[in-house]
C-alpha cells in the first residue's frame, strides 16, 4: 500500500495551521499555546484521512479473487515503467499466461475449485517472480507479468520455474494445470503496451495446441464432486 495520501494529507493540513499560528501570532503579537495544540488534533485527523484515502486506492488496484494487480494498474504504472528503463538503457518484458483447461476445470470440477486453482497460480506467480516485477490478473483465466529484460537466457529460465512449480502443483491438487506463455519485449518489438500485448497473446495462441484441454482430463482420474 502506498503512502501518497497520508503525505499530502499531513504537508497540505501542517502548511494550513502554520499559516494559521503565523496569521494569529502576526494579529495579537504573540504565539498562543492554544492554537498551537491544534497541530495535535488536526495533524492526526489529516493521517488517518490520507490512510483511509491510501487503503482505498490500494484495493482499487487490486484484483479481488487474487489478490495480483488488476489491469487499471498495468495501464497506470506502464508509462513509469518504460520511463526508468528508458532512462536506463535497458528493456522490458510483458508475459501472457494462458491457465489451460481452466474451462473445463469449472464446468467438471466447480467454479470454487476453479477460483482455488487462480488463487494457486497467483500465489505461485509472486513466489517465482522478482518483487519489482508487476504481476496482474488480466482477466478470466489470463496473467500478465512485466519487469525488467535481462536476456532470453533470464527470461527462460524464469519460464521453466514456473512450468515446473505448475507440475507439481498439478500433483499436489490432483488435477492437470498447466499453462501456455507468450512474451513480448520493450522496445524491441514495440513501445505501446497494448501493441505488445497483443504480440504476446498472439505468440500464446500459436504455442496452444487444440486438443491440450481434452488430452489432458482424459490423462487424469477427476474426484467426484459432492
Amino acid at each position: 500500500m502506498g503512502c501518497k495520501g497520508r503525505i499530502a494529507a499531513a504537508s497540505i493540513t501542517f502548511c494550513f495551521q502554520t499559516v494559521f499560528v503565523l496569521y494569529d501570532a502576526a494579529k495579537y503579537g504573540r504565539l498562543d499555546a492554544f492554537v498551537l495544540a491544534g497541530y495535535l488534533l488536526v495533524l492526526p485527523i489529516a493521517y488517518w484521512a490520507g490512510l483511509h484515502f491510501d487503503r482505498i486506492k490500494a484495493e482499487s488496484e487490486k484484483d479481488p479473487l487474487t489478490r495480483l494487480y488488476n489491469r487499471r494498474y498495468v495501464m497506470d504504472s506502464y508509462a513509469r515503467l518504460t520511463m526508468r528503463a528508458s532512462r536506463q538503457l535497458g528493456k522490458l518484458f510483458v508475459l501472457m499466461i494462458d491457465c489451460d483447461n481452466f474451462k473445463t476445470i469449472n464446468d467438471k470440477l466447480s467454479h470454487e475449485k476453479g477460483d482455488l486453482v487462480l488463487q494457486r497460480i497467483a500465489a505461485l506467480l509472486r513466489a517465482h517472480t522478482r518483487s519489482t516485477d508487476i504481476v496482474s490478473r488480466w482477466g478470466g483465466d489470463e496473467f500478465l507479468v512485466i519487469g525488467e529484460y535481462n536476456g532470453s537466457e533470464a527470461l527462460t529460465a524464469m519460464l521453466k520455474r514456473i512450468a515446473g512449480e505448475l507440475e507439481n502443483l498439478s500433483l499436489e491438487m490432483g488435477i492437470p494445470i498447466s499453462a501456455t506463455i507468450g512474451s513480448a519485449v520493450y522496445p524491441d518489438d514495440h513501445h505501446h503496451i497494448n501493441e505488445l500485448i497483443k504480440i504476446a497473446d498472439r505468440e500464446m495462441y500459436s504455442y496452444k495446441p487444440r486438443t491440450k484441454e481434452e488430452d489432458a482430463f482424459l490423462s487424469y482420474d477427476l474426484p467426484e464432486q459432492h
